[in-house]
């Protein structure tokens, strides 16, 4: 049997492997055979990429400060719907206001001016 060899592949692949279908997730390394590198970059050159610390697995607890902590970068992407929303909600729970429609209020509101007429 050929050597393995870490990749990551950048595109769609499909290898057979003891006569079953494996497919490999696009951007997660796994470990293909050179004969299998071989025979889908001479189709597909750049079909593959090195692995950039996919591998890598850091133990927080004994690890140096700094490494294996969360960054933040884990986050998920949100709309410019779900950022307005939760701003209205953080101003509205500063403020302790709410609109009855749920909008938050707003400092010099035209209601507020009309009392002041009387």
């Amino acid at each position: 049997m050929s050597k393995t060899i870490k990749r990551v592949p950048t595109i769609g692949i499909t290898v057979i492997r003891d006569g079953k279908r494996e497919t490999p997730k696009i951007g997660l390394a796994f470990a293909f055979t050179e004969d299998e590198i071989k025979s889908v970059t001479k189709q597909h050159p750049t079909a593959f990429r090195k692995p950039v610390n996919e591998d890598t697995e850091i133990d927080a607890a004994t690890a140096p400060d700094g490494e294996g902590k969360p960054t933040g970068t884990d986050t998920p992407k949100r709309s410019k719907r779900e950022k307005a929303a939760q701003k209205d909600s953080t101003s509205e729970a500063a403020t302790g206001e709410e609109k009855s429609d749920g909008q938050s209020s707003a400092a010099g509101d035209d209601d507020a001016d009309e009392d002041d007429d009387i």
